[in-house]
């Protein structure tokens, strides 16, 4: 299967349909677009009969606050926005409902009922329950009691796209249940709020669309199907241009010219053909890796034009305007320090005399040619007119893993949405599986066949440790323990309790030798960690067995310290490996520790000190600084102060060598 690069085209055709869904022209128009015809949020033909303006307030001004594990993201509105989508929606009801409920429910039969009738096991309240419906928790300031009762009767009558089955309750079991979720009490409100004027509303429904409301939530009155003859360019123009002007019952929706264009393209586009037309998917993940992860990664072009500056920006930051949250975790990771002091004291005075060493770091380090000064041509290189130092100095980015040809891709979508700021944003997402599979990682943390070998094994041979593992029979990925709930945090030898979670230490007795000595096996189990413990060249796990006295003070001569590492030596000139302990997957590391017995001897002790950059500790402090600029001086002077910040101790456990007699053991 052949994969290309995607183009601006492509993009552009992507942004176009985008914003289709954005502004809400597929939820009233019969547009096939997905993935979202399918609409995530509820219908909102009887929100005003559902909650109440106060509630609304809230819950436009921040969602998370009044519900954390909400779907929806915020959604930045101006408090006149926010005032005129309230009275929007406050008018969508039914002529004449509202009454109030008639029934004298007991929440206590209520209580008993919620539980008979299996409610906990899809709705969560008071902390227990399940999340495939929505949380009950808070539901007193949120709906009104005439809604819910006509919900509970029929669900789909009160809310069109309702995913609760009608279990035919008799009214009792309405008024009961009705009780117990919001209180005792006879109906609810019996009057409606004051209804804001007719230009407010009118207001709200393009503040509404304009904000790309619509794109989740559907009012049926808004309905409204396409002429078959609008298939053309031309004739997809006119449609965009009908929502340019005030009508009444009829959203005002202030386009760009970029965005203007976009549309027209993507609505003559789908009006002539079938979605499965659309340029951009992806099919067999090992097809789609060879092409997704070429590197230097080709430059992404010029944006489309209807990308504002923040989705053209490729830094972090600007992805962080909406993935707030995958910003926030990306900043503490190592992936974000890539390029920092030590690699950059490296590469700064190569770049003239050695620009394919540069290049080859980069491949990792900073793979998007943006990032790189100078780009292969020919049997040399030249000056690239598309760098940016500021993207350089970020290392592997957002943009690196997520982006190419200006679109953006993706895992399939997950329970909640992956912004947590709602926005025009930048044409969805290519989804694929490749990006829940360990082959993702694979071009980073594995060396082909014919790299560079120490002792015959790769000198980065992480993804084979993981195909070698329990984990990976499993079913476990990287992404399993390094990206738990799809959170960009990428824990790993740095970090103690990912490391802890790792590791399981065990002292097994063997008595007293004829020569009077205190023998004991130590076994350092990888317990945790998909591949080596630990992986590649660089850390070290320093483990030191030795007796104390009742004081805790060191008995002298009974100290011995060993080392879990692949230790190398790596010059430019030969490269050797000088040991390799490390422990793989399910595996274990066993110490023979013997040592003169002593009297005053009370406890045995094991401490494992976890050195994350020992390899660079070492590299550093003996990196030949004669001859290079004093700002890679500076810099490989910062990198060694900062391999020395980073040693941790892991444990320290401590047996009485009373429980440690023969046939004894401890954990």
């Amino acid at each position: 299967m052949e994969h290309e690069t995607p183009s601006v085209k492509d993009a552009t055709l992507a942004i176009g349909q985008d914003l289709l869904n954005h502004f809400g022209c597929v939820t009233c128009h019969d547009l096939p677009v997905a993935p979202f015809a399918e609409r995530r949020g509820p219908d909102l033909d009887r929100i005003g009969e559902k909650t109440s303006s106060a509630w609304l307030r809230r819950w436009l001004e921040d969602p998370f606050a009044v519900a954390p594990t909400t779907r929806m993201p915020r959604v930045p509105l101006t408090f006149q926005e926010r005032e005129q989508i309230v009275a929007f929606l406050m008018v969508q009801r039914r002529t004449g409902s509202g009454s109030p409920a008639d029934g004298d429910g007991d929440p206590e039969r209520g209580r008993a009922f919620y539980q008979e009738a299996g409610c906990p096991s899809c709705h969560r309240l008071g902390g227990e329950g399940g999340a495939r419906g929505p949380a009950l928790d808070g539901v007193k300031e949120k709906l009104q009691r005439a809604w819910l009762t006509a919900y509970l009767r029929r669900p789909r009558e009160a809310l069109g796209n309702a995913a609760m089955p009608e279990y035919d309750l008799t009214e009792r079991q309405v008024d009961d249940l009705t009780a117990f979720l919001l209180g005792p009490g006879q109906g609810g409100r019996t009057d409606w709020e004051e209804t804001a004027p007719d230009l407010v509303i009118q207001a709200g429904l393009s503040a509404y669309a304009q904000r790309g409301c619509a794109r989740c939530h559907r009012i049926g009155v808004y309905r409204k199907p396409l002429s078959p003859e609008a298939r053309g360019l031309a004739e997809a123009q006119k449609v965009l241009k009908h929502h340019e002007a005030d009508r009444p019952n009829s959203p005002r929706i202030a386009l760009t010219s970029g965005q203007r264009g976009a549309m027209s393209e993507a609505l003559a586009f789908i009006r002539a053909s079938s979605l499965s037309a659309m340029p951009g998917g992806a099919g067999d993940v090992d097809a789609f890796l060879e092409t997704y992860w070429q590197t230097p990664i080709p430059p992404q072009g010029r944006a489309p034009a209807a990308f504002d500056s923040t989705v053209a920006d490729l830094r972090p930051e600007a992805c962080g305007t909406c993935h707030v949250e995958q910003w926030r975790d990306w900043q503490t990771t190592v992936h974000s320090q890539s390029m920092g002091a030590g690699v950059m004291g490296q590469l700064l005075d190569r770049i003239e005399q050695e620009p394919g060493f540069v290049s080859g770091c980069q491949e990792c380090h900073a793979p998007l040619s943006e990032q790189h000064r100078v780009t292969p041509e020919g049997d040399g290189h030249r000056l690239n007119p598309t760098y940016r130092a500021d993207l350089q100095s970020a290392g592997l980015t957002c943009a690196a893993c997520h982006v190419r040809g200006h679109r953006r891709f993706g895992p399939p979508p997950g329970p909640r949405p992956s912004a947590q700021v709602w926005g025009v944003g930048h044409g969805g997402a290519v989804a694929t599986a490749a990006f829940e599979q360990s082959a993702f990682c694979r071009g980073c943390h594995q060396f082909p066949e014919d790299g560079v070998r120490l002792n015959d094994k790769l000198l980065e041979n992480t993804y084979n440790e993981w195909l070698g593992s329990p984990q990976a029979r499993q079913g476990q990925t990287c992404q399993t323990c390094h990206m738990p709930d799809r959170r960009h945090l990428w824990r790993g030898i740095h970090d103690p309790e990912m490391t802890r979670q790792a590791v399981r230490v065990e002292v097994v007795p063997r008595g007293y030798g004829e020569d009077d000595s205190l023998r004991a096996e130590v076994r350092v189990e990888n317990a945790g960690a998909g591949h080596h413990l630990p992986t590649y060249v660089t850390p070290a796990i320093y483990v030191t067995v030795r007796l104390l006295d009742r004081m805790m003070g060191v008995l002298p001569g009974t100290e011995e310290v060993r080392v879990v590492q692949r230790r190398v030596v790596l010059t430019t000139e030969e490269s050797w490996e000088l040991f390799d302990t490390r422990i793989p997957a399910g595996g274990r590391w066993v110490f023979d520790y013997a040592t003169f017995s002593h009297a005053d001897a009370a406890l045995l002790e094991v401490t494992l000190d976890v050195h994350p950059d020992d390899f660079y500790q070492g590299f550093f402090e003996g990196y030949d600084r004669d001859g290079i600029s004093e700002a890679a001086r500076s810099m490989i002077d910062t990198a060694w102060g900062r391999t020395a910040l980073t040693p941790y101790r892991l444990m320290a456990r401590r047996w009485p060598l009373s429980a440690l007699a023969p046939g004894q053991g401890g954990q």
